[in-house]
């Protein structure tokens, strides 16, 4: 399959790129880099191209920081590239990822799919040990291709179709939420996301995020918590009902 790997990197943390450059030469394999967008630096025409405020104010319990923004417009940017250079699919790297697993497993994994997929999840959190509900798994070659209950959060390390960059780069050309909560909201951008176990990676939890981790979000108390449980209830609810549909539709593949 025509596929790449990407490597989300911003042009200050030449350390960062040198450490991930080093990584993926030890495990043999090539990658292109996205220069990634810093929120700090954009200008307020630049920021409000793709974040809605109207929309953040609808659908999120507070406004998004400028990292926040800015991350989720580098990942938008991979997407495009996805896109534009017409790949059957790009495994997407942050530039604080660990490696655990064969990347050329992986590879070969995500090659054996039987079925057109659109967005997967490679890389699982040390410090996130609360157990996950998993809803459907089939094996692939020697690797298990799972769907949670719920999205996990984190986006250190994923695999997303020419199809899926397509239906995201559609559906949140105007966003209001963080990346991993509107992921979550996977309904909305007409996608299914799954888990490759194992992770091929973990992100570096001992490193800060420079990119999604600047600026100050506003800290307007009043109302935030019973308007962010009313979000996280109505989430529930709504992702309860589109897991039914879920399951309806892969449990049917060949396992």
């Amino acid at each position: 399959m025509n596929s790449d790997i990407f490597i989300i990197n911003l042009d200050k943390s030449t350390e960062r790129l040198a450490t991930s450059t080093k990584r993926l030469e030890e495990a043999g394999v090539s990658f292109s880099r996205i220069k990634a967008v810093f929120g700090a630096d954009l200008s307020e025409a630049e920021k409000t191209q793709h974040y809605d405020a109207k929309l953040n104010r609808e659908l999120f319990y507070r406004e998004l920081n400028d990292g926040e923004i800015g991350a989720y417009l580098s990942h938008r940017k991979a997407w495009q590239t996805i896109v534009d250079r017409q790949l059957d699919y790009a495994i997407i790297f942050e530039d604080d990822f660990i490696l655990q697993e064969d990347i050329k497993r992986a590879k070969q994994n995500l090659d054996a799919i039987s079925f057109d997929w659109d967005y997967i999840k490679l890389a699982g959190y040390y410090s996130r040990k609360r157990k996950q509900t998993v809803i459907f798994k089939q094996k692939i070659i020697d690797m298990d291709l799972i769907a949670h209950s719920k999205v996990i959060t984190g986006a250190s390390a994923t695999a997303v179709s020419y199809n899926a960059a397509i239906k995201l780069l559609a559906s949140t050309d105007k966003f209001g939420r963080p990346l991993d909560t509107d992921l979550q909201h996977w309904w909305e951008k007409g996608i299914h996301i799954f888990c490759l176990l194992p992770y091929i990676s973990a992100p570096d939890e001992e490193i800060l995020s420079e990119i999604d981790n600047t600026g100050k979000t506003s800290r307007k108390k009043n109302n935030r918590v019973l308007k962010r449980q009313y979000i996280q209830i109505k989430k529930f609810f709504l992702n309860r009902h589109h897991n039914a549909a879920f399951l309806a539709k892969y449990n049917n593949t060949d396992s």
